[in-house]
């Protein structure tokens, strides 16, 4: 999932802001601009998509939920570059809703990144990634299914986003955390299922 040289959240955030170009920021867009940094980024952006007020829009977890499983199946299979099908690459958020939620969570977000450091980097090798894909996906899926139950996305998506932030900034610690998350959501699981009964 490594390969950026952008190590923060609201730098990859505001890149894709930049590069985009007119009142929708498209998936290929995202792609384009961080797709030659490798997994980890493209990971990250639909997670903190989901995390933010924009996840509250109709479709919005659904659509990341279905591009962080694409991504994260390729990482557990060992694909060195991202690939995505044309109709999810055309899918879109509308650019003032994303910036004005990017702002009203920059102070969040560059704490977060304050928090980044290389650490542990054992436990960011490859071989943990590709199982560590394989746990993602089983995460978005579980995002996707539960997506109609206010809030309960986040509760899978959180560990998303250690993983991403772990492995693209070589930080063990995040990894440890997201997996911290993994156990949490196995705990509070049947609970979720029950209110769907």
């Amino acid at each position: 999932m490594t390969g950026t040289q952008t190590k923060s959240i609201s730098a990859l955030l505001q890149k894709v802001i930049d590069e985009s170009d007119g009142d929708k920021i498209e998936v290929r867009e995202v792609i384009d601009t961080l797709g030659a940094r490798g997994f980890g980024p493209l990971l990250l952006f639909p997670a903190v998509i989901t995390l933010l007020p924009t996840g509250a829009l109709p479709l919005v977890q659904a659509i990341c939920g279905f591009l962080i499983i694409c991504l994260s199946l390729q990482i557990a299979l060992g694909r060195k570059n991202p690939w995505l099908p044309e109709r999810l690459k055309d899918a879109g958020l509308s650019r003032e809703k994303f910036e004005t939620a990017f702002e009203k969570k920059k102070k969040l977000i560059g704490k977060i990144d304050g928090l980044l450091a290389k650490r542990l980097k054992s436990l960011t090798r490859e071989t943990n990634q590709r199982v560590t894909g394989a746990v993602i996906s089983l995460l978005a899926l579980g995002m996707i299914v539960i997506g109609f139950i206010p809030f309960a996305p986040d509760l899978f998506v959180l560990p998303i986003l250690f993983f991403a932030l772990g492995y693209m900034t070589q930080d063990g610690l995040f990894v440890l955390l997201g997996y911290a998350g993994v156990g949490l959501v196995l705990v509070l699981a049947p609970w979720l299922i029950g209110q769907m009964a």
